[in-house]
């Protein structure tokens, strides 16, 4: 009777471990699939990879300008607290760095939790679509300013940044 019950365990865990495997190649071919669709259609969507290549900088414009622009390209519906949070989080500042150089750029995009590059931190267009992809999946709890920001205006954001 031990025997079977054990015979039965391993065989259990062993389906498991096949199941486990077998999904975790399925979904790394998928993304990379979806990866290669991505960079041969050269569209910016939000289901995307993280790592498409980046524009160049508009010298032309203010931080708070090319923030706009990037948000307008995308037709992103919550342009004012975007730029309410970069003014909260940074000061409008791409190079800024806290939480001990962990946080890093515009959004203060922090190591710990995202994988992302320090050159794509302190990327403008980066962080913005990084940024605006996590408030569209409701995601906008990550940065500590979301609460404080919530219902003041950007004028008060501003002045509470000493701007």
């Amino acid at each position: 009777m031990k025997y079977n019950t054990k015979k039965r365990r391993i065989k259990k865990a062993l389906i498991k471990s096949v199941l486990i495997n077998s999904l975790l190649l399925i979904s790394t071919l998928v993304i990379v699939n979806w990866t290669v669709e991505s960079y041969e259609t050269a569209e910016i969507s939000w289901k995307a990879p993280r790592y498409l290549p980046k524009n160049e900088y508009r010298n032309d414009l203010t931080v708070e300008e090319q923030i706009r622009a990037i948000a307008k390209e995308h037709a992103f519906p919550y342009t004012d607290f975007l730029i309410r949070l970069a003014v909260c989080e940074s000061s409008l500042n791409p190079n800024a760095v806290g939480d001990n150089g962990f946080s890093r750029g515009l959004y203060q995009i922090h190591k710990g939790y995202h994988a992302v590059s320090d050159e794509d931190a302190f990327d403008i267009r980066f962080s913005t679509e990084f940024t605006m992809e996590k408030i569209l999946q409701g995601k906008q709890h990550l940065w500590s300013c979301d609460k404080m920001i919530k219902n003041k205006t950007l004028a008060e954001v501003k002045k509470m940044r000493g701007l």
